[in-house]
């Protein structure tokens, strides 16, 4: 009995990391699946926000495949991939999907600016900075990501938006 208390106490922390969000099961072919699939988008994004480029969980995979999907088919937002977004992941596929999800979360919580491409790059470049600032999420300091996160610390993320390559 107590080898088994033991046991379900050591087993049980990781049976409950390991359970599904359920990221693969939210249909977002429609409008209105779109529209209805925000609440668990915007779960997805702050998922892999909230965990470091090198998570391989099923959660992570499959939120990365549900922002990009959404973002694919929801009539509502607009998400442009310029050659600042490329430069900044280039590369890197996680850290893309990273970007997608700070694109993501920036417009569900700020609907207003969604409409306004410059106010979603700064939003956007705001989040992606703080993200890879955290040396916990394994970010490499390319030379793209050192200007991202001077111009968050120096307060020019606009100026950095808006700049030409």
């Amino acid at each position: 009995m107590k080898t088994t208390s033991v046991l379900i106490a050591l087993l049980l922390p990781a049976m409950m990391f390991a359970q599904s969000k359920g990221f693969d099961k939210v249909p977002v072919a429609t409008a209105e699946e779109c529209k209805s699939a925000e609440p668990k988008v915007l779960e997805a994004a702050n998922y892999l926000i909230d965990h470091p480029l090198d998570c391989k969980d099923k959660n992570c995979e499959y939120g990365r495949k549900l922002i990009i999907e959404w973002q694919t088919n929801t009539p509502d937002y607009s998400f442009q991939i310029d050659v600042k977004i490329v430069d900044l992941s280039k590369g890197n596929d996680m850290l893309l999907g990273v970007v997608m999800a700070c694109m993501t979360k920036y417009a569900l919580e700020n609907p207003a600016d969604a409409k306004d491409a410059l106010k979603m790059k700064v939003g956007s470049f705001n989040l992606i900075a703080d993200y890879a600032a955290k040396s916990t999420n394994g970010v490499k300091a390319t030379k793209q990501i050192k200007k991202l996160l001077e111009a968050k610390k120096k307060g020019k993320m606009q100026e950095f938006a808006e700049e030409e390559k």
